[in-house]
């Protein structure tokens, strides 16, 4: 699945990618797809593997909750990779609307939506 979003992010200067875990998706966007990648986890210890496992001079991993902790920056991309399924506390539209928000001054922003696989 990898590839889906490697080949959509190539376009992009920056990347925000919700629910990283330890990060392979995000070290291969960034090694593959050439994009600076900022990967939000709200697992710590996740983002310490993915510190030791996948990094990556186009990377910055953060430890957070991305329905409150957004990182500051410009993003171009978000990316929710097996994500929505885990967020208990907000709906998809809310969000979309918050990173939406967040994400309107820096960059016109387009969700990439993962392919149906059923």
């Amino acid at each position: 699945y990898h590839d889906f979003f490697v080949d959509r992010v190539d376009s992009y200067n920056t990347v925000l990618d919700v629910g990283c875990g330890f990060g392979f998706l995000a070290w291969d966007m960034a090694e593959r797809g050439g994009v600076n990648v900022v990967g939000i986890d709200l697992i710590d210890a996740k983002i310490r593997e993915g510190e030791q496992r996948f990094p990556h001079s186009r990377v910055r991993y953060v430890v957070g909750d991305a329905t409150r902790d957004l990182p500051l920056g410009e993003f171009e991309a978000v990316v929710l990779s097996n994500v929505l399924e885990h967020i208990e506390d907000m709906s998809f539209e809310e969000l979309q609307d918050k990173t939406g928000a967040e994400l309107q001054q820096s960059a016109d922003w387009k969700p990439l939506e993962s392919p149906d696989l059923d």
